[in-house]
């Protein structure tokens, strides 16, 4: 069976989704919600296949290419849809879900993502992904670990992020309107690249509480950058800090502000021609949406509290802050004993 016939053999009862459940699907990695244009589509990833199967799409009309009396009206935890299967090849069928008097991002993702959860389990990765055509689309889906997310509102991408607030991944591919509050589950996420981050890249230099934050077409003040650093040093904040880099429009801006942040701290410096850019932390890459920032001035801060070493770096538009490993240390160390 497809996994779109298993999703439907467990609408069949709660016995059948309880059956369904103790199989252990242990072939499936992820579970991903992408929306385009006025469609989601609910895909799963299967270890040692490359391209991933789709379970369904869901959209708000019916399918002209499906006769009316092959719709099913169904429910899905309560949330009343239409399903039918269409034929696409001799082997392969694909399962619309259509629904009847709802937006994409209401109740209907989230009856699925439970529905998916109660028979494949929780253990899955689940990610979601929007896109420039999907209408503002956002669900406030639970247990997200990864998210790909085209422009929207602050207000709304914090409901999203209330509900799963422990991302592993966050990429914002475009602008953001409003800001975040303080307590956001954003400043959880591990791993953190916003494009055009604008005012809230601010926002996330006090608040981030991840491991890397890249931050594009951001806009920070001196005293902003200053505080960050300071509370690094003192270890009150900042304690999973790997990396933070962020880049302004205005190409000599700390090329004229690292003067004066300069004099609130204890520089000290090795060369950085021994040491290879990319060894400060471990360089992580996830579709392609990662970048790390080399090292440049071989200048560096110590915490005080541990003797840990960071090197900054303010050269033209970039402020780049990398938590150096172990290794690194050591032979900063050595080079400046």
């Amino acid at each position: 069976m497809s996994i779109s016939e298993v999703f439907l053999l467990s609408l069949c009862s709660s016995k059948t989704t309880d059956f369904i459940h103790r199989i252990r699907w242990k072939e499936l990695k992820s579970i991903r919600f992408s929306f385009v244009g006025s469609i989601l589509y609910v895909t799963c990833e299967i270890k040692n296949v490359i391209e991933n199967e789709d379970i369904f799409e869901i959209r708000r009309t019916y399918q002209p290419r499906l006769p009316m009396h092959k719709w099913t009206i169904s429910t899905i935890l309560g949330v009343e849809t239409c399903i039918g299967f269409i034929k696409v090849s001799k082997k392969l069928k694909q399962l619309y879900v259509c629904l009847l008097n709802e937006t994409l991002d209401g109740p209907i993702a989230e009856a699925i993502q439970k529905q998916i959860e109660l028979i494949f389990g929780n253990h899955l990765k689940y990610e979601l992904r929007t896109h420039d055509t999907s209408e503002g689309f956002l669900p406030k889906l639970t247990n997200i670990r990864n998210s790909i997310l085209s422009p929207n509102e602050a207000k709304r991408l914090d409901e999203m992020f209330s509900a799963s607030p422990n991302h592993d991944l966050v990429v914002m591919l475009g602008p953001i309107g409003g800001r975040f509050p303080s307590n956001s589950g954003i400043y959880n996420t591990k791993l953190l690249k916003i494009g055009k981050s604008g005012s809230i890249a601010d926002d996330v230099l006090y608040h981030f509480k991840g491991k890397r934050a890249h931050l594009l077409e951001g806009i920070v003040s001196q005293k902003s950058i200053i505080h960050f650093i300071q509370k690094w040093i003192s270890n009150e904040r900042f304690h999973n800090l790997e990396m933070f880099s962020v880049k302004v429009p205005d190409p000599n801006f700390f090329e004229n502000a690292k003067d004066e942040i300069k004099k609130h701290f204890a520089f000290h410096r090795f060369d950085p021609k021994e040491i290879p850019a990319f060894r400060c932390c471990e360089n992580f890459v996830t579709n392609g949406y990662w970048e790390h920032p080399p090292l440049v001035s071989g200048e560096y801060v110590v915490r005080d509290s541990d003797g840990s070493l960071a090197s900054v770096d303010l050269y033209n538009n970039i402020f780049s802050f990398v938590v150096l490993n172990s290794k690194v240390v050591n032979q900063v160390r050595t080079n400046i004993g």
